[in-house]
């Protein structure tokens, strides 16, 4: 069985420093992120294309040019004013697919890693797909407690009615909690930077990869155990990063967090034609 995957990037942003890399303890690691005043450089934000036998399916969609738009992003919110968007229409994830001669249509299944906006924020090029969210995401995430954590639930329509998904008991390296979608493709629950947080196992040759999302923005991060500064829980953050790298090494699996510049040349290097970079 050939599982193939290709990044596709829509857009840049830019954060501060202290939401890459966390400073200080609990509350005070959201307090040192609001008195940043340094940006980190333009970072990818990735989405990814896995080609399955079974048909195509999407993690994550993505940014939305709409998010440079007058009020897309809610001004009342303190963390919107600690990160920079640069998305055009051309670096939307449908353009894209077209691009790649890929209808959006064509693809049925979305594996949300998480709602925040620069994972979901092109929800709608898919609107007779089946997304899968954890179930505790979209708790997170839906009605005004969501906005209020730096979710933008309003911006969801009416199509968007997703699978809802209880973890099981699995074994992927020191995972414990997933949910095995297809053959060779197995959800993998890590939570901590959101509290449904999920990452994607892939049987991918001639080495396994693991889409990450949002564990850490790098490949360096995870090396070093360090959580971010916004994660909701940072005692499962922590527990996450070390079932994750202690995964990692034991399946000498390719890493790919969405934001991570290198994870573009991670993947082409480590598994060869199965990348096809799109700029």
């Amino acid at each position: 069985m050939s599982i193939k995957i290709y990044p596709i990037q829509t857009g840049h942003v830019r954060i501060r420093p202290s939401q890459q890399i966390g400073k200080g303890h609990d509350s005070m690691r959201m307090i040192n992120l609001l008195r940043d005043r340094e940006w980190t450089p333009w970072l990818p934000i990735l989405c990814w294309l896995i080609e399955h036998p079974s048909g195509y399916i999407m993690v994550d969609t993505g940014e939305t040019a709409k998010i440079t738009n007058a009020g897309h992003l809610p001004a009342w919110h303190p963390f919107y004013r600690n990160v920079q968007f640069d998305v055009q229409a051309e670096d939307e994830v449908g353009a894209q697919l077209h691009t790649m001669g890929i209808d959006p249509r064509e693809i049925d299944t979305i594996i949300m890693t998480h709602l925040h906006t620069d994972h979901a924020g092109a929800l709608y090029t898919f609107p007779d797909a089946e997304f899968i969210v954890s179930r505790a995401e979209y708790d997170s995430a839906k009605g005004i407690m969501g906005r209020l954590n730096g979710y933008l639930p309003h911006h969801w329509d009416n199509t968007f009615q997703p699978t809802l998904l209880d973890f099981e008991p699995i074994n992927i390296g020191v995972f414990e909690k997933g949910y095995s979608l297809r053959d060779g493709v197995t959800l993998l629950s890590t939570p901590g930077h959101a509290n449904g947080h999920l990452s994607v196992y892939v049987e991918t040759a001639p080495q396994p990869t693991i889409i990450a999302g949002d564990v850490t923005y790098t490949l360096e991060q995870l090396q070093n155990q360090q959580i971010d500064g916004v994660s909701q829980n940072s005692k499962q953050q922590y527990d996450t990063l070390a079932r994750m790298l202690e995964t990692v090494q034991m399946l000498d699996a390719v890493y790919l967090p969405s934001h991570d510049p290198d994870s573009i040349s991670r993947l082409e290097t480590q598994l060869g034609t199965n990348a096809l970079f799109l700029a």
